[in-house]
């Protein structure tokens, strides 16, 4: 099996001093792929605090700690004439079968890529790459917690993430991400990333947002509009928490059940923005709502509406993310297994449940 460390010259890991605890489970995760702590460059990161920020920067002290924090390692990595670099967060979690996906992800990867991402979050739609169904060619991607710059285009990128008139014109909170993104939508570089994510964040506190998430993936939207949406009808109890339960429970909002018949609002659009969402978490989509019932929620979804269970929802879970597998797994031309539950939504609570998250 090929090792995590054969596609790159160098994998750098930002870790803030004060947070050892995060370098332990990073060093703990990526032991279990067989990468050993000497094989990675741990860099300290910035947490912005101490570090003041130009009069140009306007996304806060964090981000400002996220921004000086890559482009030290782009920076280093441009004056090493490094190859290629991995740059990792220290709350970065990996699929199950990361190494197997990898492999056939850099088989299939175009030979003029300069950035990939492993995990990210695509505020523009990808684009299909020919003879390359693995593959999607990044038109404006989110996120630094797993991205690669090859050689060939770590010059243009550390460039344009210090383009002060970027940041200077762009809308308050422009983060070093948005300014990746930008750049992917000028096409300075060529970017690429695997059709579902192989990387994503792992539940905890952020440093940038300064709140406390769970696990999140942000897998393309549209592999959210095949997902099984779930009905709860309103005669459940209220105070039900859908203990055992893979879902995520999301609010249409003040909308009628006249206007869902006639189709006069967004209701498709809300219900994709619930299953994104749930997708970014691995779980089902769920609405409970006095006002819709299943058979109008049907006329409005693309994929299978399905009536809340206790005793189906877990095969209902199991069955939608078996069949996401199976097709990625097609796509990067390996063999079929089944979906690694570690990888997101079925985690255990400090009560040993696993409760459904209202947005």
């Amino acid at each position: 099996m090929v090792h995590l460390t054969h596609h790159f010259e160098r994998i750098c890991v930002l870790n803030l001093r004060d947070r050892p605890d995060r370098r332990q489970r990073l060093k703990t995760h990526l032991e279990s792929y067989g990468v050993r702590e000497s094989e990675v460059e741990w860099a300290r990161a910035y947490s912005g605090h101490a570090v003041p920020h130009p009069s140009w920067w306007n996304a806060g002290k964090g981000a400002w700690g996220c921004f000086l924090s890559h482009s030290r390692v782009l920076a280093e990595a441009l004056e090493d004439e490094v190859d290629s670099v991995l740059i990792l967060e220290d709350d970065v979690v990996f699929r199950d079968d990361i190494v197997e996906l990898l492999e056939a992800f850099m088989r299939q990867l175009p030979d003029d890529w300069g950035q990939l991402y492993l995990g990210g979050q695509h505020w523009r739609e990808p684009k299909p790459v020919a003879s390359c169904p693995f593959v999607h060619k990044a038109t404006g991607v989110y996120r630094t917690h797993a991205y690669a710059v090859h050689r060939r285009a770590m010059k243009e990128v550390f460039e344009h993430i210090w383009n002060v008139d970027d940041y200077r014109d762009g809308r308050s909170g422009w983060h070093i991400d948005h300014q990746f993104g930008l750049g992917h939508s000028r096409e300075l570089w060529q970017a690429y990333s695997p059709i579902y994510w192989l990387a994503g964040q792992e539940a905890e506190w952020s440093n940038i947002s300064g709140a406390t998430n769970p696990r999140l993936w942000w897998h393309p939207v549209s592999w959210a509009k095949r997902l099984p949406f779930i009905w709860i009808s309103s005669a459940c109890p209220v105070d039900l928490e859908f203990a055992e339960q893979p879902i995520l429970v999301g609010d249409l909002g003040q909308v009628c059940a006249a206007s869902v018949d006639a189709g006069e609002d967004d209701i498709s659009q809300r219900l994709t923005k619930i299953a994104k969402l749930a997708l970014s978490q691995e779980k089902l989509p769920a609405l409970r709502w006095n006002s819709i019932s299943c058979a109008q929620l049907a006329k409005r979804w693309s994929g299978p509406v399905i009536e809340w269970s206790p005793q189906s929802i877990k095969a209902t879970w199991q069955s939608a993310y078996q069949g996401i597998v199976a097709e990625m797994r097609e796509a990067a031309r390996l063999r079929p297994t089944s979906f690694p539950v570690r990888s997101g939504a079925m985690q255990r609570d400090k009560e040993g449940l696993l409760r459904a998250e209202r947005i």
